[in-house]
C-alpha cells in the first residue's frame, strides 16, 4: 500500500495546471460583480477581445437595481454561511454512519468561534453523557481535524499549527522545510520568538536560510482557522437565479438583467485579429506570437464566462428541482442537500459545484432570496429514523422561543426536552449553539425585565 501511495503522489506532482484551467477555476468561484470587473479589465488589456454590440440590448442598469431594492427590500432573508454550517455540510458528505455523524455534529458545536475546543472541554464528561468510549470520541476528533478549514478542532495553538502543517503537500513546500517547521513548532512557539536564528541554526544543524524558510512557512499558518467565517447578517442580495412556477411547471432561469447591471457583456473575438490569424505566414515571428497569444486568451476568456453561466444554471436547476416541496409548503419540507447529490445529477465534480454556489443567490417563487449554500446542510434522524433538516430544527427553536412566556423564558434544556417530545433527540449543547446561530439570547437574558 505504501508503494501505491508513493506512485500516486508522484503522478499527482507531475500534473500541471494550465493558465486556462486556473482562469476557469477562478471565474467559477466569482460573483457576477467580480466577473463584470474581469470583463472590463480584459477588454482594456486584450485588443483581440471586444464587446458584441449587436447582442447588447439597451438597458438601464441603475433603474433595475433601484426598482429591485424597492420591491424586495423587506423580503430579503439571504444569509452568509457561518462556520458551524460549513462544517455540517462537510460532515454530511462523509461516508460514516449516522451515529458517527450525530457525534461529529455534537462536537463541532463545542468549538468556539475561532475553531478551537474551549479550555473546559472534557472528553470524559462528554463520553459519559453520550454513553460512548473516550477512544471513540478521540477518533471522531481526528475526523474533524481533517475537515476544512485546516487547523480546526485543536485544543491549543500548537496542535492547531501541527494539524495545518501535517496537511501541507510536499509539492508546495520542500519536505525539508516542512520537517524543520514541525520541529520548531514542537520546540515551543514562545521560545521561538525569543531565540536568534544563529542559535536555532546551531541546535537543528541547518543553515540560517533554512531556518528562515521554515519560520516564513509557520507565519503563513492560521492561528484562528475560522477567521474567514462570519456570523449571519441580513442584507440586500439580488439573486443570480430566478425561480417561478406557472401552471404547476417550474421555470429556472438566470437573472440576465442583474448580470448586465454588473457589467457582464456579450463578448466576441476582434474580427481583424481573426482575419490576420488565417494568414500568419505574412508576419514576423514576434507578431505571429502576439496574434496567437491574444486571440487564444480572448477565446479562453469567452469560453470561461460562458461556462460560468452554463454551470450556474445547471447547478441551480438541480437545486431548485430538489426543493419543489420547500417552495410550496415551507421550511418543514426543505430537503438537506449534499454536494455529492448535485454531482450525481449533473455529472460535475464536487469541487466545481462548491465553487459555483459560492456567493450566489436564488429567488424563490415566493420572492425570498436565499444563498445557494442555504440548501446544503445536514440532517439528523428523528426517533422514527426519518432524516430531519437542521434548518427545520432551528426554525422550531425560533418558534418555541417566540411563543414562550416572556416572564418564564424556556431554557436550552427545556427546549431540548420539548424537541424530544416531538421525536427530535438533540442535546442541550446543540440547542444552545443553534440558538446562538439564530442570534437569540439565553433564557436569563431573555427575561422580560431585560427587554
Amino acid at each position: 500500500m505504501s508503494n501505491n501511495f508513493e506512485i500516486e503522489q508522484q503522478i499527482e506532482q507531475k500534473l500541471s495546471i494550465t493558465p486556462k484551467m486556473i482562469q476557469r477555476i477562478s471565474i467559477l468561484s466569482s460573483t457576477s460583480t467580480e466577473i463584470g470587473e474581469m470583463i472590463t479589465n480584459e477588454l482594456e488589456n486584450n485588443p483581440a477581445l471586444e464587446e458584441n454590440s449587436t447582442e447588447n440590448e439597451e438597458f438601464k442598469t441603475e433603474n433595475y437595481e433601484i426598482e429591485y431594492k424597492e420591491n424586495y427590500r423587506e423580503k430579503i432573508i439571504a444569509k452568509k454561511i457561518n462556520f458551524y454550517e460549513f462544517l455540517e455540510n462537510q460532515i454530511g458528505e462523509l461516508k460514516v454512519s449516522s451515529e458517527q455523524k450525530t457525534i461529529l455534529i455534537e462536537l463541532i458545536y463545542n468549538l468556539n468561534q475561532n475553531g478551537y475546543f474551549p479550555t473546559d472541554f472534557n472528553l470524559k464528561e462528554i463520553a459519559k453523557e453520550k454513553k460512548i468510549s473516550v477512544e471513540y470520541l478521540v477518533d471522531a476528533i481526528k475526523i474533524l481535524q481533517n475537515l476544512e478549514p485546516s487547523g480546526i478542532a485543536a485544543r491549543n495553538i500548537t496542535e492547531c499549527l501541527n494539524i495545518q502543517i501535517e496537511r501541507l503537500q510536499n509539492d508546495l513546500y520542500p519536505k525539508k522545510t516542512i520537517l524543520l517547521a514541525k520541529k520548531l513548532i514542537k520546540n515551543n512557539l514562545e521560545k521561538l520568538k525569543r531565540r536568534s536564528l544563529k542559535s536555532m541554526s546551531k541546535e537543528f544543524r541547518v543553515s540560517i536560510e533554512e531556518i528562515e524558510k521554515s519560520i516564513e512557512l509557520i507565519k503563513k499558518l492560521k492561528i484562528n482557522p475560522a477567521e474567514d467565517f462570519v456570523e449571519y447578517k441580513e442584507e440586500l442580495k439580488i439573486p443570480d437565479i430566478l425561480i417561478s412556477i406557472k401552471n404547476e411547471k417550474m421555470n429556472v432561469k438566470l437573472n440576465e438583467e442583474k448580470f448586465k447591471s454588473d457589467g457582464i457583456k456579450p463578448l466576441i473575438c476582434n474580427q481583424e485579429y481573426v482575419e490576420i490569424s488565417k494568414d500568419l505566414g505574412k508576419l514576423n515571428l514576434k507578431d505571429q506570437k502576439h496574434i496567437k497569444e491574444k486571440l487564444g486568451q480572448a477565446k479562453d476568456f469567452i469560453e470561461s464566462v460562458k461556462n460560468w453561466k452554463d454551470t450556474l444554471l445547471r447547478v441551480g436547476t438541480v437545486i431548485a428541482k430538489n426543493q419543489n416541496n420547500f417552495f410550496e409548503n415551507g421550511i418543514q419540507e426543505i430537503k438537506p442537500l449534499k454536494l455529492e447529490d448535485i454531482s450525481h445529477e449533473t455529472g460535475l465534480h464536487i469541487s466545481t459545484i462548491s465553487r459555483t454556489i459560492n456567493g450566489k443567490f436564488l429567488e424563490t417563487p415566493s420572492k425570498e432570496v436565499l444563498s445557494l449554500r442555504f440548501f446544503f446542510h445536514n440532517s439528523i434522524p428523528n426517533l422514527s429514523g426519518e432524516e430531519i433538516s437542521t434548518r427545520y430544527i432551528q426554525n422550531i427553536i425560533r418558534e418555541l422561543i417566540n411563543k414562550e412566556d416572556k416572564t418564564k423564558p424556556l431554557s436550552d434544556q427545556k427546549i431540548s426536552l420539548l424537541l424530544l417530545e416531538m421525536g427530535i433527540p438533540i442535546s442541550r449543547r446543540t440547542v444552545s449553539k443553534y440558538r446562538e446561530n439564530l442570534k437569540i439570547l439565553s433564557s436569563i437574558k431573555r427575561n422580560e425585565k431585560n427587554y
